[in-house]
Order: structure tokens, then sequence, then C-alpha cells
């Protein structure tokens, strides 16, 4: 996976109500959707290379990673968090599962040429 800039990871993004169960499930993210549940959140910001920030009823959007939230009435001030933990976490793990998958295409390629 090519390394995504800032830029372009901020400039890709989908807005998906919290309604749309099927939405929420193309998108990756049924196993938050119980979470969601009762937290005041009516819409999720979801980035296409990574990662959602939620937006509740307020106009808050609130960014949960691990044990730290990140709220602000502007994503923009926020979404730098999210960028982070996905450039130190979820990119360099989908770049890790990408190599691993090459590897094993050439292992089996290389057996079926004993073969």
């Amino acid at each position: 996976m090519k390394k995504v800039t800032f830029e372009e990871y901020i400039s890709d993004y989908q807005i998906v109500s919290v309604n749309n169960v099927d939405l929420i499930d193309e998108c990756g993210l049924t196993s938050v959707f119980d979470e969601l549940d009762g937290s005041g959140t009516c819409f999720l910001m979801v980035f296409n290379n990574g990662g959602y920030i939620q937006l509740n009823f307020e106009g808050t959007f609130v960014l949960v990673l691990g044990s730290f939230q990140y709220a602000d009435s502007d994503w923009r001030k926020i979404v730098r968090h999210l960028y982070d933990w996905c450039d130190g976490e979820y990119f360099e793990g989908i770049d890790r599962i990408d190599q691993i998958i090459a590897d094993t295409d050439e292992l089996l390629n290389d057996l079926k040429e004993v073969k």
C-alpha cells in the first residue's frame, strides 16, 4: 500500500448515518455498531483509508483511540490524531498483510512449478 499523505487521507471520506446499517456494514464497521447505540452519535465520518470520527447530536466530533478521547466542534482539529494512529498502526499492518499475501503467492507459484 502506498503511503497516504495527510492531505490525501482527509480528502477521502464519506458521511454515514448510524441508521444506515447497510452502508456501515459496507464500510466494515459492523463491529462498532453496538458501541454506537445510545452514545448520542448520529453520523460517522468514515475515512476510506481507515478509521472514523463520530458526530454526536450536539454537533461535536468525537474520536476514540484506545484509552484516549478527543472532541471538538471542528473535525480538522482532531483528525491528525487519527491519521497519526493509522500511520503508526493501520497503514503498517496493511503493508505487512500485503507482503504476507505476496510471499504466499510466490511460494504457491514455486510449488506449482515443482509439480
